[in-house]
């Protein structure tokens, strides 16, 4: 399992999902996407401007459309 310690630069709402930039301690920006019915659960949690360390957590492709952060690679 994965751990990390981040901040949160931005956090908004979708009908579908709740959607967040994170930077990394080393200074790479994440995206990272919350399932609706689980917004319920985070929505007071996560708030923009403050670290949070995140565990247990799944990584996977980014097959948005638009993507917000785009990786150097």
């Amino acid at each position: 399992m994965w751990t990390m310690k981040a901040r949160i630069i931005r956090k908004w709402n979708q009908a579908y999902k709740m959607d967040l930039i994170f930077i990394y301690e080393k200074g790479a920006k994440i995206q990272a996407g919350i399932k609706s019915h689980l917004i319920p659960v985070f929505d007071g949690q996560l708030q923009e401007d403050v670290v949070v360390i995140l565990s247990k957590f799944g990584v996977g492709e980014n097959k948005e459309l638009y993507k917000v952060v785009v990786q150097p690679y």
